[in-house]
């Protein structure tokens, strides 16, 4: 049975199973978002199995670029997305601890290679809180870029989709399609679903075996012949 599997949700990991420590990060707080991912992941799956088909989605990269998007939540919406999320460490615990769960998964090795493209697309100009841009790009990297969906829709959208394919090796190409976006766009997080091919049908559940949280899980229904 031959599997290719392809995810853009800003990581690009290399995963090994050895040699891996968490750093000066309290353990407790990664375990926090473990259980929490993992709690998303089946609350997900729970409403995606309703449709018909297959189903195939990464429960952490959703988390992830989804925590991205939280660092700028106050108020009622933010209560609302720690919630559907299961984040209950306060913010400034939770993103140091999302950053070092991610170098954990970041480090080298030879076991197989997870792809993942995770980044926020901000208005050029659109005045964005400065908390918030500290925190995409303290904690998850080079999370948060501008372009200019006013005046330059179509470059901004040939810039998106050539940095997505140069993170995934050219495997995800055109990944924003030109009605995607509008001159009133003024934030997009780049993630697509991966791609999975097999011979027959099975249900599947990819856990990281050090940290425990699920990496992708799904249903596939109708293999690719």
């Amino acid at each position: 049975m031959k599997v290719t599997l392809l995810l853009v949700c800003v990581l690009t990991a290399v995963f090994s199973g050895f040699g891996i420590r968490a750093s000066a990060i309290d353990k407790a707080d990664i375990d926090s978002i473990v259980a929490g991912n993992n709690s998303f992941a089946f609350d997900l799956y729970r409403q995606l199995a309703k449709d018909k088909g297959n189903l195939f989605f990464s429960p952490y990269s959703i988390s992830s670029a989804l925590a991205m998007t939280y660092a700028g939540a106050r108020g009622e919406t933010a209560k609302q997305m720690a919630d559907v999320l299961h984040f209950s460490l306060a913010p400034e615990r939770l993103h140091p601890a999302f950053s070092d769960l991610t170098g954990m998964f970041n480090a080298g090795g030879k076991s197989y290679q997870l792809s993942v493209a995770n980044a926020l697309w901000g208005q050029v100009g659109y005045k964005f809180l400065p908390g918030f841009l500290d925190i995409t790009n303290k904690y998850y990297g080079a999370g948060f870029k501008e372009v200019d969906y006013v005046k330059a829709r179509e470059q901004a959208r040939q810039t998106i989709n050539k940095w997505v394919e140069a993170k995934t090796n050219d495997k995800i190409k055109n990944l924003i399609q030109p009605d995607d976006l509008s001159t009133l766009t003024r934030l997009v997080p780049t993630d697509e679903p991966p791609v999975f091919r097999a011979d027959r049908p099975f249900v599947f559940l990819i856990r990281d075996l050090r940290s425990g949280s699920i990496l992708f899980m799904g249903r596939l229904a109708n293999p690719a012949k």
